[in-house]
């Protein structure tokens, strides 16, 4: 597995060191071969400003745009320094940001697209999400909770092949982390059978989990993952909220990313709006999300 070409956005605010870092961290684990990233100005007349204040701020552009320019390639080059196997690319623009960065996502074809999640006080994060709809690409949202590095990754797992392709890029990462744990939930859903089955509640749950845990221990055999020690856990949805589950293992398990597959051929077309992603994406997962969508045959 790897990346030929990788965009990550920034913003010029304090997000941006963990944007960096969290793209270092996943670049030790998944091989990079060019790394661009991309920052967007706005233009002068979109900030409202009086006729007289816009001459003056004409004036400052220039040195601003420099100014924006340096302090990003340093924050870059401190965070990749004696990094020789991806190659390192800025580019700056003007302009509205999520038609500068559309317009760059289909000129560029990248491969996997990182930016960073924005907390709640700092608005809906809408451009983001918008742009995802669109994007033929794996994602990585960086989380707003700070990271050190990507040691434990969580695969919410349903036994479909979109989850498989999931659970096949955490294994592909933990060849170069050793020390990369993975941990695989299930959240398991309850029919409503037990009256036929003619058993009480505990003992029908208790027959569904075991179940369960044969069917992923023939799913690892049958893919040869014996030896990489794969915690699997079985949560059942009594809430009807399957992202409530994986917030509860990733605060329990002190988790650094979420590794979700998606089942579109856009990473977010069909699993987004109104689903469990969209929830953690949007409201509730403090964590780093990684998206990742089967290849198309």
């Amino acid at each position: 597995m790897k990346y030929n070409r990788v965009l990550v956005a920034l913003d010029q605010s304090d997000k941006d060191p963990c944007i960096i870092s969290a793209t270092r961290y996943l670049s030790e684990l998944i091989p990079m071969g060019t790394i661009e990233f991309i920052h967007v100005l706005p233009e002068l007349y979109q900030l409202g400003l009086r006729e007289g204040d816009l001459r003056e701020m004409l004036q400052l552009d220039a040195s601003y745009i420099e100014h924006s320019r340096t302090t990003l390639l340093n924050m870059i080059s401190t965070n990749f320094e004696g990094i020789e196997d991806s190659r390192i690319e800025f580019s700056l623009f003007k302009g509205k940001v999520y038609d500068e960065l559309l317009d760059h996502i289909r000129s560029s074809n990248p491969e996997l697209f990182i930016y960073g999640k924005k907390k709640p006080e700092e608005g809906s994060g809408s451009t983001m999400r918008r742009l995802m709809s669109k994007a033929k690409t794996d994602i990585l949202q960086v989380g707003t909770r700070p990271m050190s590095g990507i040691n434990s990754v969580l695969v919410p797992f349903d036994f479909s092949p979109h989850a498989e392709t999931a659970l096949h890029r955490a294994v592909s990462m933990s060849h170069k982390g050793r020390n990369l744990q993975i941990l695989v939930l299930y959240v398991l859903p309850i029919p409503s059978l037990g009256y036929k089955l003619n058993k009480n509640r505990d003992s029908m749950i208790a027959m569904f989990k075991e179940s369960a845990v044969k069917r992923f221990e023939g799913f690892v055999r049958s893919q040869s993952l014996q030896e990489l020690g794969l915690q699997f856990i079985v949560e059942v949805n009594d809430e009807f909220e399957v992202s409530r589950y994986i917030q509860k293992v990733v605060r329990e398990k002190d988790i650094d990313a979420v590794i979700l597959g998606a089942k579109g051929h856009t990473a977010l077309a069909e699993l987004f709006f109104g689903s469990c992603t969209e929830k953690l994406m949007t409201y509730e997962c403090d964590r780093t999300l990684y998206v990742v969508r089967k290849p198309e045959s």
